[in-house]
């Protein structure tokens, strides 16, 4: 098979390893030229955009879209979004927060800090798979190819989260 070259970043910002999994996943199977490359928190994405915005130069760095999870401890999502918006080289870059609260104040927050979209994770990994995949057909058109996020193609990753979720379970009882 040939080899895929990656050509552009998807940033996926995000605290819960196994909800960056899936959202590498669905990023990876929608867009496969995409690097899609997580950081664990707000100050980790912080530092990487500080280093992409200077070293403009190589602008394969700079991402194409950001996914930022909307709570997370020490620097937050909207914290990471104002910064986007602050820098002139990152401005047009898009973003959207994800999250899991229906809270209106959330979204009102979103908008004030400029986000593109606000979305609200589903906790169904096929439909959230579809999430994803829409916002890379909606600010990545030109990258993205057509899939299907069935269930079967998620059972491997529905028992890895299983398991995972029993052992922490045993280990906390």
């Amino acid at each position: 098979s040939a080899k895929i070259s990656h050509t552009f970043v998807i940033l996926i910002v995000d605290d819960s390893p196994l909800e960056a999994d899936l959202t590498t996943f669905a990023v990876r199977r929608k867009a496969p030229r995409a690097t899609a490359l997580w950081l664990n928190g707000g100050d980790l994405a912080l530092q990487y955009l500080r280093s992409a915005v200077e070293n403009a130069s190589r602008s394969s760095r700079m991402p194409r879209l950001v996914l930022l999870e909307l709570d997370m401890p020490v620097v937050s999502g909207l914290c990471v979004l104002d910064v986007i918006r602050a820098l002139p080289s990152t401005r047009s870059v898009p973003a959207v927060i994800l999250g899991r609260s229906c809270d209106p104040s959330v979204f009102g927050r979103g908008d004030m800090f400029d986000a593109d979209a606000y979305v609200q994770k589903s906790s169904d990994h096929e439909e959230y798979c579809e999430q994803i995949a829409g916002l890379i057909d909606r600010w990545l058109p030109d990258e993205s190819r057509a899939i299907s996020c069935s269930a079967h193609q998620l059972s491997n990753r529905q028992r890895f989260q299983s398991q995972a979720q029993t052992s922490y379970g045993a280990e906390r009882g």
